[in-house]
């Protein structure tokens, strides 16, 4: 006998303030932290779990850069501390290196692609297990009005988990210094599962995960357009 079935798991999050200072250490490098901020997520199944998230350090540094034909190139470096509230927060520390390159595809630098190849080495997800290493290389088509509007489409291979992430992100910037943006993201993973019954043949399944998130962001300071 066969049985199939359809299993939806809903879960809700928000946060704020999601704070980042950043500081510049030189023209071509900076030092980006991630402050905390309150985080809630509730599921039906796990209840509530609310309080702060991991801090997080950034080192971008720009290694190369070619204005006529609209190249740049450079890493950064983010290592995640596990400061957060006992729900939130991380076992141990994690350590990512992310080689950067952004391309412009035309003239008049309104679509433009950025590939990224991060590679992080973190905890273990389950208690007593080993740290692990993943790559996700991620590309980004990025169009930009000259009126403030943003459209990426955000494609991420996870080869150790074998998943495919596809983002939509939008965001329209409302003055220089305020910006509105959202993002719907989904993946298709498969999933196995481990039957204990003898004789039943081997299941499988396939997980679709949903995401849709809402922001504002506000810059404190100034920034200054990019030289063209």
């Amino acid at each position: 006998m066969t049985y199939s079935g359809t299993n939806t798991i809903t879960s809700h999050a928000f946060g704020y303030p999601g704070a980042l200072l950043h500081v510049g250490v030189s023209p071509t490098s900076q030092i980006t932290m991630v402050l905390p901020s309150f985080s809630q997520i509730s599921t039906l199944q796990t209840g509530t779990a609310a309080g702060t998230d991991d801090m997080e350090f950034r080192y971008k540094q720009l290694v190369y850069t070619n204005p006529k034909a609209g190249i740049l190139a450079g890493v950064l470096a983010t290592y995640q501390a596990p400061t957060g509230s006992p729900a939130l927060t991380a076992p141990a520390p994690s350590y990512e290196i992310n080689p950067l390159l952004n391309i412009a595809l035309n003239q008049k630098r309104t679509i433009a692609e950025n590939l990224s190849f991060p590679v992080t080495n973190a905890p273990a997800a389950t208690p007593g297990g080993s740290r692990s290493w993943s790559f996700a290389p991620q590309a980004v088509t990025v169009w930009r009005s000259p009126g403030g509007t943003l459209l990426a489409f955000i494609a991420q291979y996870g080869f150790s988990s074998n998943i495919l992430y596809l983002t939509l992100n939008t965001a329209q910037l409302i003055s220089r210094n305020f910006q509105i943006q959202g993002t719907y993201g989904a993946n298709n993973a498969q999933i196995d599962y481990v039957n204990p019954v003898e004789d039943i043949p081997h299941a499988g399944g396939s997980a679709h995960s949903r995401s849709f998130t809402v922001g504002f962001s506000y810059l404190m300071g100034n920034s200054e357009p990019i030289a063209r």
